[in-house]
């Protein structure tokens, strides 16, 4: 063999053994999928998922996303709508399989398998970054083996999907410093609009983080920042490209239903069964049990007071009357016990177990052991990358991003899964893959010693 076709031979193995890899990875979740799918469709379109294959199969049968059936946070109506109250790049997305498969529930399932495969990849790739292969290896088994994480993969929701958004946009950052690197991360946080509106806080948030790198690069030890023209010229990029990719869904809601804003017609009903006086009530529980009964009571008034609104409301209209009730529930709750609920909500957002008495004893345990794990594997992370500030701050900054707008609005413990527990298991992973380095290394010296003797 000629040295030219060695070379060859010895780069594209690992080429081939990660592509094996990632098919056998996709293979698996489509099984898993399947059979979650077909078995136990409930819990597979457990959150949300009837209204995105909705979307799917409006997108198949006819290339427009309608909202089908009549849902529980809308007003009553005669007739079917355009999509106005879940972004629709799923939606979209999906419903190009179902193009090709005809089917809306296997393309689904196809989406959802494909989605945590490529989380899984890019975690890898992003891991690797921060802490070389073993931290890669770590945290793609991580996000395919945490109960949290594998919840999402087996559901069809925008978790997994916005998951992957999240991890494409810290992999992004992690780059070498050039203009093509804000302008993808600036695209890939409008696509994550596309798929949560919580997103849209990255757009003003990122140009805090840059202009506090800015300032205090040398505090930072950034030697990349490199004073307020290039802060300027960066976030101008990363603005631009978010700001065209994002135009479209505002040109679509504008023209269905005169409004510019990308997020749609939700964010009432999330703010009123957020900051209700039931909610209050369930934060001051002294049990998971009674936290459940204030919270349906509250979300029983939230779905009574939609249902009470004229037929054929536009949702914008809505929005606007759930938005006027939400701040009347806030008044009613007063000042101090607005500030103790969202004080609680923030705690709730980043407290490392769920409350006791939510979920059946066996399921608390699990998520509890396994948060827990992973908080001290995010916490010795911390320690490893002390000296890497500025990707601290960076990760801070995406935890604040989800902790900020779902302490004001509505908390559900999926909400937090991409803001919090997504750094933590990249930081996590550079941490025990620091250990797996150490093993490793020992025990390749004890074979090399035993060799040697």
């Amino acid at each position: 063999m000629s040295p030219a076709n060695s070379r060859c031979s010895g780069g594209c193995r690992p080429l081939l053994w990660t592509a094996a890899c990632l098919i056998l990875l996709f293979l698996a979740h489509l099984a898993a999928d399947l059979f979650m799918a077909n078995r136990h469709p409930d819990f597979f379109l457990h959150d949300d998922g009837n209204e995105y294959l909705a979307g799917v199969r409006s997108f198949m049968e006819n290339g427009t996303f309608m909202a089908g059936e009549e849902r529980y946070y809308e007003a009553p109506r005669s007739r079917d709508i355009p999509e106005a109250f879940r972004p629709p790049l799923l939606a979209f997305l999906t419903g190009l399989l179902a193009t090709i498969l005809r089917d809306p529930m296997a393309a689904a399932t196809v989406f959802t398998a494909l989605s945590a495969t490529l989380l899984a990849w890019t975690v890898f790739l992003a891991g690797r970054r921060l802490g070389g292969i073993c931290a890669g290896l770590v945290s793609a088994m991580i996000v395919t083996f945490h109960p949290l994480f594998l919840t999402f993969s087996l559901r069809f929701s925008s978790e997994c999907f916005f998951l992957l958004m999240l991890s494409v946009f810290i992999l992004a950052w992690t780059w070498t410093e050039s203009r093509l690197k804000y302008a993808v991360m600036g695209a890939v946080a409008a696509w994550a609009c596309g798929v949560r509106p919580t997103a849209l806080l990255l757009l003003p948030a990122f140009g805090v983080l840059l202009l506090i790198r800015c300032v205090f690069g040398r505090l930072l030890h950034d030697a990349a920042a490199q004073g307020v023209k290039k802060a300027l010229a960066d976030y101008v990029v990363y603005a631009a490209a978010f700001l065209l990719l994002l135009s479209p869904l505002c040109i679509r809601n504008h023209i269905n239903y005169g409004t510019w804003n990308p997020s749609g017609c939700l964010g009432g009903f999330n703010l009123f069964v957020g900051n209700n006086r039931d909610n209050a009530l369930a934060y001051r529980a002294s049990g998971g049990t009674e936290f459940l009964e204030h919270q349906n009571d509250g979300w029983e008034r939230a779905i009574a007071f939609a249902k009470a609104m004229p037929c054929d409301l536009p949702p914008t209209e809505q929005d606007s009357r759930f938005r006027a009730a939400a701040m009347e529930e806030i008044k009613t709750i007063g000042a101090g016990g607005f500030c103790r609920l969202s004080a609680a909500k923030a705690w709730h957002f980043i407290r490392p177990w769920p409350l006791h008495g939510a979920h059946p004893r066996t399921v608390f345990w699990l998520i509890t052991i396994s948060e827990l794990v992973l908080f001290a594997g995010g916490a010795a992370g911390i320690c490893f990358l002390r000296k890497d500030r500025t990707l601290l701050l960076f990760l801070l900054m995406i935890l604040c991003v989800g902790w900020s707008a779902h302490t004001f609005v509505h908390l559900q413990m999926r909400h937090r899964v991409p803001f919090l527990d997504l750094p933590l298991l990249l930081l996590a992973g550079v941490a025990f893959g620091r250990v797996l380095e150490s093993v490793l290394s020992r025990l390749r010296s004890r074979v090399r010693d035993r060799n040697g003797g």
